[in-house]
């Protein structure tokens, strides 16, 4: 679908009616060039008609947008957003949306990006989940639940952008489901900001955005070619790199990261630079050190440095352990946002690189972890629930005390009451008595098992299906050179199938993509020395 030189246009609706559907094309779902004041809504691009949730992606970018100002992408009403999922091909990228070329004043909002219709479902786009090049004084999301962007499960970064200056970005999801709760982290980064200055980045707590769960990189990335950016009041965890990164000693002004002296049951005090505006956080979401640690996951106040110190009295009650993962940015009197502080905690002992979960029967689970090293660890209970709530110890594995290697754990759950959903967690005990936890992993004993587990030279692949569904995978290092890809042709059947593939040292990380019908699956695998 291609419109050139003529606008404005209206593309699609707000009704059933007006939707259109563009999917399983060799190119774009829908491309705009040259057309001003244009509109493009409520249309479902890379899935069925039927349901919204069955992968049915466009070989290239799912929406196109080039040369053109003052186009609006999604809308603020019950219809008006678009679908933006499952573009391109495991072999080459393509964006969710996609707005270059010298397009201001865009505005993007309302739309699920790399999700099915129901807003949960993965449906992944191979390259970026919004670009945005050149795309000065634009909208991302609005304050309305109507207006939020999701954008997930992005093999490139959620969003990208670049020369786009004065752009707002507030109360999307990125990285995660339509709840705000479940890991729907993309490859990369969260959001990166390249050559781009004056940016708003949530702003205010009706603002805020969530950016979580993203791999292999930090949440929010600035370049040393952008400044006074500001990132306030979101909700930042989980990612696999830092909250924020400055990545450069000038970036967002060369603002310096403040310091927490103490943190206590009901307020926190630090030090930083007079007249700039403090942001503390804590972080309630925990997966043993690896991630979801000295983030932003949860704001708690505001106050402006004085005589190089500060305070900020919340009155939350803290326990010793919650009052140690509070953590603070400062913002210049221009708009420029810090990196993270680090957390008042003390550093965890355990050094957890995986925790995974595996459904093997209809009423036994698999749980499998490993870690890189290990400080006083004295043993780890592993912990079900089935409200996500209240857990319970089901086992106890011994822990390896003080080691530097890469240590393998497991144990099985085959007790289970019948529950559909089931959520596991790990608490880790040290020789003293001190606990951490884990992140929650959440299984659900009716889906067809598509399951990517790290061993200790590469990884498996568990899987089941019907007669007809192939097992398709692909591995690539992170600077995107693909390693390896297959296909399994042959009949797999019902039954638990077993795949195992060994993997150089020669790069550190890899993501592995994994598909079985129109189950996909991703996970970044670390080979350690």
């Amino acid at each position: 679908m291609q419109n050139t030189g003529i606008g404005p246009a209206q593309v699609g609706g707000v009704t059933l009616a007006e939707r259109n559907y563009s999917s399983c094309n060799g190119a774009f779902g829908i491309v705009l060039r040259v057309a001003n004041n244009s509109v493009i809504e409520g249309n479902w691009l890379g899935v069925d008609a039927a349901t919204g949730l069955l992968d049915y992606g466009n070989y290239d970018a799912a929406i196109t947008v080039t040369g053109t100002a003052d186009v609006r992408v999604g809308g603020s009403v019950a219809g008006s957003g678009n679908i933006c999922s499952a573009s391109g091909n495991p072999g080459g990228g393509a964006d969710g949306i996609s707005i270059w070329s010298t397009s201001p004043r865009p505005i993007i909002k309302g739309n699920i990006i790399g999700l099915g219709a129901d807003g949960v479902t993965p449906l992944q786009n191979y390259g970026h989940g919004i670009e945005c090049l050149t795309c000065d004084d634009g909208i991302i999301g609005g304050p309305t639940v109507l207006e939020r962007n999701l954008v997930a499960n992005s093999f490139l970064i959620g969003m990208q952008l670049v020369n786009s200056q004065r752009i707002t970005v507030i109360n999307n999801y990125v990285g995660t489901d339509i709840s705000g709760t479940l890991d729907r982290g993309g490859a990369q980064m969260g959001i990166h900001i390249s050559g781009t200055s004056d940016a708003m980045i949530g702003g205010s707590l009706a603002h805020a955005n969530i950016i979580a769960y993203n791999n292999a990189s930090a949440g929010v990335v600035v370049t040393n070619d952008s400044q006074r950016n500001t990132i306030t009041f979101n909700s930042i965890f989980c990612n696999s790199g830092p909250g924020i990164d400055l990545a450069g000693a000038a970036a967002n002004e060369g603002v310096l990261t403040p310091g927490i002296t103490s943190s206590g049951a009901n307020s926190v005090n630090g030090t930083g630079t007079n007249g700039q505006v403090i942001h503390v956080y804590r972080n309630t979401t925990a997966d043993g050190g690896v991630k979801c640690n000295c983030e932003g996951e949860i704001y708690i106040g505001t106050t402006t440095v004085s005589g190089g110190v500060w305070t900020v009295t919340h009155n939350l009650g803290l326990s010793v352990a919650d009052a140690a993962t509070v953590t603070a940015t400062q913002t210049t009197p221009l708009g420029s946002t810090s990196e993270f502080s680090t957390c008042s905690a003390v550093p965890l002992p355990v050094e957890l690189v995986a925790f995974d979960v595996l459904k093997t029967t209809e009423y036994s689970v698999y749980i499998s972890w490993f870690t890189a090293s290990e400080k006083n660890n004295d043993h780890f209970n592993v912990q079900r629930s089935y409200d996500g709530i209240n857990f319970q110890t089901i086992a106890v594995v011994q822990g390896s005390s003080t080691t530097k290697e890469k240590k393998y754990y497991s144990a099985t759950d085959d007790e289970l009451a019948g529950s559909d959903i089931v959520y596991y967690r790990l608490m880790q005990v040290d020789h003293d008595g001190t606990s951490a936890f884990s992140k929650i992993k959440t299984i659900n004993l009716n889906d067809t098992p598509l399951v990517i587990l790290p061993e200790a030279d590469g990884f498996s692949i568990y899987f089941s299906g019907s007669d007809e569904e192939q097992l398709y995978y692909e591995v690539y290092a992170m600077n995107g050179t693909l390693v390896a890809k297959s296909v399994m042709e042959e009949h797999i059947g019902s039954d638990f199938n077993h795949l195992r593939l060994k993997l150089s040292r020669a790069h550190a990380v890899y993501i592995v993509n994994a598909r079985l019908g129109q189950k996909s699956l991703q996970k970044k695998i670390s080979v350690l020395e």
